[in-house]
């Protein structure tokens, strides 16, 4: 499962962590990877599109197209 947060802005997305069960200690380990969009958007000069954007243009075109019927 990825999780998607968003601060200031700029979109970190968390990778899933590893399998806890397997942990030779009390406590879960739980690492966290993230990805931030600062540098692309810094040095590139790329505007990513809004999850909610994507995603609602994504459904607009499959009901266009009639693959879903909601």
């Amino acid at each position: 499962m990825t999780f998607v947060r968003f601060n200031d802005n700029d979109m970190i997305v968390q990778l899933p962590s590893m399998d806890t069960a397997q942990c030779e200690v009390d406590e879960p380990y739980a690492p966290t990877y993230q990805i931030s969009t600062k540098k692309a958007k810094k040095e590139l000069g790329i505007e990513f599109t809004p999850l909610e954007v994507s995603v609602r243009g994504t459904v607009e075109t499959f009901r266009e197209k009639k693959i879903v019927n909601f």
